[in-house]
């Protein structure tokens, strides 16, 4: 069975900021889509990040406190750059 719960405000607020930036910060990418994503071990939310450069789709997830979780293998370095950019 699958845990789930709600968010706090605190991630809520985090989580938030952090897709300001990333919107905000962006050069050659377009943030698409966002969804909050809960991680039963470490008992936080999580929000995955979509960017899309002309057809190609690329995800990233990233905690709130900045740390990125996952992102899928054959991501440009050019977004890792700009994404490590914007969460500093």
């Amino acid at each position: 069975m699958y845990k789930q719960r709600d968010i706090t405000e605190y991630e809520k607020c985090c989580l938030e900021l952090i897709e300001k930036r990333l919107n905000d910060g962006l050069t050659s990418y377009v943030l698409v889509d966002s969804e909050n994503l809960y991680d039963e071990d470490s008992d936080e939310v999580w929000r995955s990040f979509t960017f899309e450069v002309g057809i190609k789709r690329y995800i990233f997830v990233i905690s709130p406190n900045k740390e990125i979780k996952y992102f899928e293998s054959g991501v440009p370095q050019s977004l890792c750059d700009q994404i490590n950019e914007c969460l500093l």
